[in-house]
């Protein structure tokens, strides 16, 4: 379930309440310590103005598309671990694995399933129905008319500095808790237009998790019982195409959202970060994006 929030008060709140009891269950309603209610639904949150966002860096996400069942992918992992290990890359390089296909994203034996639903559309609308595995996208840049895939990990460091090297046209700031009292994820998120825009942008956020133990097909056939699986995709806090950003596309303009969510069944928060990008919501082409450990 996707969740977050709006508020509302006086009046207008009880009778928002009773409407909410009639039509859907709700995780938590009370008021806040300004009078006004917090209604947790299914909904996306409401926008509101937000601060200028004081780092303009701009990043890099690596969304990997990985399984299992992939022999060459353990070597994929290690190109991208030689990348973000290295102290200049720290919170400029941004990895995902994301298992997908029956093919490669079936676990093997009794290891835990990383697939999840919105990975494998990701796979289809970005790799095709015969994908072949491993495969990369950095912030889904296009080459000519297609957005570019990377099969060749030996490129990816060059690839991945041409895009550091570049100025940032949006800003994003991303802070996660969580909360014990609606016994939630809250994720708020920051932007901040550093230029204009000619694009309707979206906002996308999910939650990854490190340190999972789960059964590899390694590179000589055979199978790795204790391989740890890292920055693996394990939900989707928005929608799987994001979310629109009600923001003027002049530079300068800065919004902030807060969003809940419960941590996806089976992960342990300690293992768990938020990411959010922002992105072109015709291109998918991602302006730039932002993690945060779940304090």
């Amino acid at each position: 379930m996707k969740l977050s929030y709006i508020k509302i008060s006086g009046i207008r709140a009880i009778l928002a309440l009773a409407i909410v009891f009639s039509t859907q269950s709700c995780d938590k309603i009370e008021p806040g310590e300004d009078g006004t209610y917090t209604v947790y639904s299914g909904s996306v949150g409401e926008w509101e103005d937000g601060e200028p966002v004081a780092d303009h860096t701009q990043r890099v996400w690596i969304e990997k598309y990985t399984g299992p069942r992939c022999t060459n992918c353990p070597t994929a992992d290690e190109s991208i671990h030689d990348i973000t290990a290295q102290p200049q890359y720290s919170n400029k390089v941004i990895a995902t694995a994301i298992h997908a296909t029956n093919i490669f994203g079936t676990p093997i034996g009794d290891s835990p399933n990383l697939r999840t639903e919105e990975g494998d559309a990701w796979c289809l609308n970005f790799l095709g129905s015969s994908a072949a595995l491993p495969s990369a996208l950095l912030n889904r840049q296009k080459d000519n008319n297609s957005i570019e895939v990377i099969q060749d990990f030996s490129a990816l460091s060059g690839k991945v500095n041409a895009i550091l090297t570049q100025s940032a046209t949006v800003a994003i700031a991303l802070s996660s808790h969580f909360d014990s009292q609606a016994d939630k994820i809250s994720i708020t998120t920051n932007i901040e237009l550093l230029d204009d825009v000619a694009d309707d942008l979206t906002l996308t956020v999910l939650i990854i998790e490190d340190s999972i133990v789960a059964t590899q097909r390694m590179p000589d056939g055979s199978e790795n019982s204790a391989y740890i699986h890292n920055h693996v995709l394990r939900g989707m806090v928005t929608d799987k195409w994001g979310f629109d950003i009600d923001s003027p596309k002049t530079r300068g303009a800065a919004r902030k959202v807060t969003l809940r969510a419960s941590l996806p069944e089976g992960c342990i928060m300690e293992h768990c970060q938020t990411v959010a990008f922002v992105s072109d919501k015709s291109s998918r082409s991602i302006y730039n994006v932002a993690i945060s450990p779940i304090l």
